[in-house]
């Protein structure tokens, strides 16, 4: 039984925030942010076109990047750490077309 005084995350805990993250932005993941456009969804106009792995002090990185033939742009970077059982991401959506 977990001691709740104690606030070092157990193995477990760690193995489910890495799972939750391949689950979401490995390979079959999904997008992690949803929008229209006119009557298409995210999922059906943006592809993806990049994806980067890296480290920082204190976990793994990872930035993706999906574009539409309209000249949306979506950038996201999505942090894993290694020693708690957190996952966060920031999501960038830029408009480079011709229409704004």
């Amino acid at each position: 039984m977990k001691n709740f005084a104690d606030p070092t995350p157990t193995s477990t805990e760690l193995q489910n925030a890495a799972k939750w993250f391949e689950n979401l932005f490995g390979p079959g993941g999904s997008l992690p942010v949803t929008f229209m456009l006119g009557d298409a969804s995210s999922a059906e106009i943006l592809h993806l076109d990049s994806s980067e792995t890296g480290s920082f002090d204190g976990g793994s990185e990872l930035t993706l990047r999906w574009t539409s033939a309209h000249g949306l742009t979506l950038r996201c970077t999505a942090r894993l750490y290694a020693d708690y059982p957190v996952a966060e991401w920031t999501a960038h959506l830029v408009n480079e077309g011709e229409s704004a």
